[in-house]
């Protein structure tokens, strides 16, 4: 048990991330990058970006195209919002590589009343499993 603990501790550390924040300290980008001794290779990263009333608008995953060995958008989260803030809907769409179309994947729609209470929640999948809180590597926000 304790040599599994210390490949997977030992794997981690050589997991690096990086991040960048905008004037309102808000998270605008984010890189994971796989390192050894002396290099270090590209694993993925996220863009994001947000309204005037700094509410996340959409979120881009990008991963590596190992065959064509280009960064290439994998998935695109958008969110779009009332005008109190409330959130309308979550959109999760993902692409193959190339110049795939985005294909629906996870969709959320929200309802409220004129004293901005939830009336209504409608989740549709397209996917075979359960969205899971992880998407691509990062927490989905």
């Amino acid at each position: 048990m304790k040599r599994i603990f210390l490949f997977i501790f030992f794997l981690l550390s050589l997991i690096k991330g990086f991040a960048q924040l905008n004037n309102n300290e808000r998270l605008i980008a984010e890189s994971r990058y796989l390192c050894s001794f002396n290099s270090c290779v590209f694993l993925d990263s996220a863009a994001y970006q947000y309204d005037i009333d700094n509410n996340i608008t959409t979120k881009l995953l990008i991963g590596k195209n190992w065959v064509s060995n280009i960064d290439e958008v994998r998935q695109k989260i958008s969110y779009t919002y009332d005008l109190h803030n409330n959130r309308l809907s979550f959109l999760l769409q993902k692409k193959d590589s190339g110049n795939t179309p985005f294909i629906n994947q996870y969709h959320e729609i929200f309802t409220y009343d004129s004293n901005n209470n939830l009336t209504s929640y409608l989740k549709q999948s397209w996917m075979e499993a359960p969205l899971n809180i992880f998407i691509n590597g990062f927490i989905n926000v």
